[in-house]
């Protein structure tokens, strides 16, 4: 059954004019080049590192839950990571000294019949066998993992139904190796699971971002990609669901939930 969640929509506007928790890379997704080939150069970031080429050049800019979002097919790749101060966090979750946060506001059109599709990742591989972040989506869940080269891997997921097809939902993962990892579905948080790496796993160790891309594929929107260089709170994961140059000019968005 969906539903228009008054509560969570009533929290969400009161927030409207708060300073919002300012990402250390941001894609608005209002910046799809068109040239030789396709590039999605960021809002915020080093553009000279964190630019990317789709996979498919059929990536169009549509409708987005603020101004503009990109339906992504296949991906885009970001494979100069490695020329950035912040490389080794890309590489190894254990690198990321302060944490590592990501987000999205995430609209599915259709979903992998079997396996996973990523949504998010720095990893070469969407699933948590090599060394990365991956958050990624099955025909039945929202999945979410962290694993480092060496130490506790974690893993979390939800449910689809919470999410469901054609309507916006909010994505976060956030992660330090004090506290672990949390993942935010509009705000709530699902369960996560823990497991021990015993052996340290230099598999494809090397930076990279990707959005979207295999084992098989989803078709989605993306807007508001947001990547901090830290764990934010919950309080901090709400906040950053809103643009970062808010203003009371702005139509907020329909915060539509789905419930099983």
């Amino acid at each position: 059954m969906k539903f228009r969640h008054p509560g969570m929509l009533m929290f969400l506007l009161c927030l409207k004019f708060a300073n919002a928790i300012t990402p250390d890379v941001y894609w608005s997704m209002n910046k799809l080049v068109h040239n030789t080939t396709v590039q999605l150069p960021p809002d915020i970031g080093n553009p000279n590192v964190f630019t990317g080429v789709a996979s498919q050049n059929d990536s169009v800019l549509v409708d987005g839950i603020i101004d503009k979002a990109i339906i992504i097919r296949r991906g885009f790749e970001f494979p100069e990571v490695r020329n950035s101060p912040n490389a080794d966090c890309f590489k190894d979750p254990l690198e990321c000294t302060g944490g590592l946060s990501f987000a999205v506001w995430a609209n599915f059109l259709s979903v992998p019949s079997y396996g996973d599709s990523c949504i998010l990742s720095t990893s070469w591989l969407c699933n948590h066998m090599v060394p990365g972040v991956v958050i990624s989506v099955s025909s039945n869940a929202i999945n979410a993992a962290i694993r480092p080269s060496i130490g506790v891997e974690y893993l979390a997921n939800i449910s689809f139904a919470n999410v469901g097809f054609g309507t916006w939902s909010h994505i976060a993962v956030t992660w330090n190796k004090k506290d672990g990892m949390e993942l935010f579905i509009n705000g709530s948080t699902a369960e996560t699971s823990s497991s021990i790496v015993n052996k340290k796993n230099n598999t494809a160790l090397f930076a990279k971002l990707r959005f979207g891309y295999f084992v098989s594929y989803a078709k989605l929107k993306m807007d508001e990609v947001k990547i901090w260089y830290r764990k934010l709170s919950l309080t901090e994961v709400v906040q950053s669901m809103y643009h970062v140059n808010w203003t009371a000019t702005t139509t907020e968005p329909d915060i539509i939930t789905t419930v099983s």
